[in-house]
């Protein structure tokens, strides 16, 4: 008898499976930022895949993989080297002078507030991650400033 696969272990309701699959779809995500290898024994423990039976902990991996790839463009691979270990991949493709086959499109308007955004954001990246209005606005005030004029 082939398990569905959409149901949950017999000892967990939907809403419990749903909740592993996302915190290993959630999780997969966060790890990746350290851009080291994802243990596969780190993930079990962080998203309490670790109590399930082991195929099940690994139908749970599979469909977080699965998500990954469908809903975020990215590919799940184990190492070849050390398995148990993973590496996430962008399946996206973009050629950014067809415009044709780009994921997102930006408009002028779009671009401008991105451009307003990440100065910003850069202003407060160098400033360790705060900054005072009294400095932000001065900020503002000097990047809405023509070349060449003095403060008041």
């Amino acid at each position: 008898m082939s398990r569905n696969s959409h149901a949950p272990p017999d000892n967990l309701n939907q809403d419990d499976w749903d909740k592993m699959i996302s915190d290993a779809t959630f999780y997969f995500l966060v790890a990746d930022q350290k851009k080291a290898l994802i243990k596969r024994s780190d993930l079990k423990a962080a998203c309490n895949l670790k109590n399930l039976k082991g195929p099940d902990a690994d139908r749970a991996i599979e469909k977080a993989k699965e998500r990954l790839c469908r809903v975020f463009g990215i590919k799940v691979t184990e190492s070849d080297t050390k398995p148990g270990q993973y590496f996430l991949v962008n399946q996206l493709k973009e050629d950014g002078s067809d415009e044709s086959v780009q994921h997102l499109v930006w408009g002028e308007k779009e671009s401008g507030q991105m451009g307003v955004t990440f100065t910003i954001l850069g202003l407060i990246f160098m400033n360790n991650g705060k900054i005072s209005d009294d400095n932000l606005f001065k900020f503002q005030r000097q990047r809405s400033k023509p070349r060449g004029a003095k403060d008041s």
